[in-house]
């Protein structure tokens, strides 16, 4: 009977890590990808800035983003977006811009965007595609 016991238990680990291996293994099952690429705007790389990407699919509430430094943006795979098309949008607020509020306990004052509205507001004209296994680097140029 310790035989029979011993034989279930190396049988039930066995099943269990192979279960645990296709089901970490197998990566995403949403089919995140890392996406990069630069920001130009007016012909150099944007200081400093924000990328947030919208999915265009109604159907779809994805949404990822992160920071824009020296021109450039890194979205890692776990943070990133699955295949499909999406919308998006750069903001780069000027510096200084925003400052302390007039009064205490009244709120800051926005900071002013450099950003035109057409690649910062919700109809931004930059779309890009993100693929299965591709590379998924852009180049968004703002004018």
């Amino acid at each position: 009977m310790y035989k029979r016991g011993l034989m279930g238990t190396l049988l039930a680990v066995a099943m269990l890590g192979m279960l645990f291996a296709l089901g970490c293994g197998g990566g995403d099952p949403s089919g995140r990808q890392a996406i990069s690429g630069t920001v130009t705007f007016q012909g150099k790389p944007l200081d400093q800035g924000t990328i947030q990407i919208i999915s265009l699919d109604p159907g779809k509430q994805a949404i990822s983003g992160g920071m824009i430094k020296a021109g450039k943006f890194s979205i890692p795979a776990d943070k990133g977006l699955a295949p499909g098309k999406y919308r998006v949008r750069i903001s780069s607020p000027e510096e200084g811009s925003g400052g302390a509020p007039a009064v205490p306990g009244d709120p800051a004052p926005e900071a002013k965007e450099r950003i035109p509205p057409e690649y910062s507001g919700p109809e931004s004209k930059l779309e890009i595609e993100v693929t299965k296994g591709g590379k998924n680097e852009f180049n968004l140029e703002i004018k």
